[in-house]
């Protein structure tokens, strides 16, 4: 030990005495090429080690400085422009790919180098996604997010649209949109075509459950194959148009089985067919309380928070598309958010309901408006 310091002092402190050097057994000149040779059969050389932040942290690194990697693991060393990794089997898989046949393409698709085989004779070379393809790429499709109906329906069916923003190389032999009650659709799903072609186009979905989740994507096929858009997500509900030509959402379940107000207190909602009005001053005479205005004036449903009573002549279009729309048949009578229309004073104490009947003929009818329970469909438009 006391020779090997002094080795290393002289070593040191005495450039001139030493050309080369050689630490180690069997002892021995170094090696012609080496100012410092290390020999041993069971020990390695240690370089500093240092994190990646101490690293970074050295000042004007000198060309060729050489670490050992912490945070990372690896050899480092610095090329005069940038520290560069050595990471044992990441450096062989890392490396560039050695070809074997005239015509392959070396790339790098953003994580690794990728060896490309050659193409056939005349055959295109195309980027896709930053992915080098011979011959065409799939198309570029998206999917619209808004989801609209068009007429009247129960929630069945709605239509969607999406684009075809570009061919990929060769004609668009088929588009439309996928859907399904499970996350990314495809064409093993159920499927809305929408002809040919780039640009924008719009298909009908159908089939639907309302008040279910669907899912939906847009695709596109062409000679290299199919590819899909982004995925949008809709809830179908039963919907009609009404005179003004307005879009009535109708909530697919019963709300509520209760009272029509708090007390029997005349309001003044006899007539008129806008529902919405007439919540809002049942709810302004009669306050806090669990009755039918009140239940559909609080509902958050579906994304939505805009719900109100039917009235009267609502209430009779509901009527019309029972079935569709999932009523409660032969079991107690809906509430309308309309007072009872007649003269006297029973406005005070009646509301206008409907029952709905599975036979034959309309059941309009006045309930008390405490000492009945009604049944509530909430609506929204």
């Amino acid at each position: 030990m006391i020779r090997l310091l002094i080795f290393f002092t002289l070593f040191a402190f005495s450039p001139a005495l030493f050309s080369q050097a050689k630490i180690g057994l069997p002892s021995g000149p170094p090696h012609a090429t080496a100012v410092l040779e290390l020999s041993a059969t069971q020990q390695g050389f240690l370089p500093p080690r240092l994190s990646t932040a101490q690293r970074d942290s050295i000042q004007a690194p000198a060309k060729g400085l050489h670490i050992f990697n912490t945070s990372t693991n690896c050899e480092n060393f610095y090329n005069g422009l940038a520290w560069l990794e050595l990471c044992g089997d990441s450096l062989q898989s890392n490396a560039l790919p050695t070809g074997n046949n005239p015509g392959e393409i070396l790339y790098w698709d953003g994580s690794q180098w990728q060896l490309l085989a050659p193409g056939s004779y005349g055959q295109t070379l195309n980027i896709c996604n930053g992915i080098l393809t011979w011959g065409g790429c799939p198309p570029l499709v998206s999917t619209d997010s808004v989801f609209s109906i068009s007429g009247s329906n129960s929630g069945s069916s709605r239509t969607g649209s999406g684009s075809v923003t570009n061919a990929g190389g060769s004609p668009v032999s088929a588009r439309g949109l996928c859907y399904a009650t499970v996350q990314q659709p495809t064409l093993a799903n159920s499927v809305a075509s929408a002809g040919s072609g780039t640009g924008n186009f719009s298909a009908n979905l159908t089939g639907l459950t309302p008040g279910t989740l669907y899912y939906v994507r847009a695709y596109a096929t062409n000679a290299a194959g199919t590819s899909y858009g982004n995925q949008v997500s809709f809830t179908p509900l039963p919907s009609y148009i009404n005179n003004n030509n307005q879009i009535v959402t109708v909530h697919p379940t019963d709300n509520f089985s209760g009272p029509w107000a708090n007390t029997q207190t005349f309001i003044g909602v006899q007539s008129g067919n806008d529902g919405a009005i007439n919540t809002a001053a049942i709810v302004a005479n009669q306050g806090n309380g669990t009755y039918a205005a009140k239940v559909c004036s609080d509902l958050v449903a579906y994304g939505y928070s805009d719900w109100y009573l039917p009235s009267f002549n609502e209430l009779l279009v509901l009527n019309g598309n029972k079935i569709t729309f999932n009523m409660t048949l032969n079991s107690g009578d809906y509430w309308s958010s309309n007072e009872y229309a007649g003269g006297g004073g029973l406005a005070a104490s009646l509301a206008q309901t409907h029952q709905f009947q599975s036979v034959c003929c309309d059941a309009p009818n006045n309930q008390n408006k405490t000492g009945y329970s009604g049944r509530v469909r909430c609506i929204r438009r």
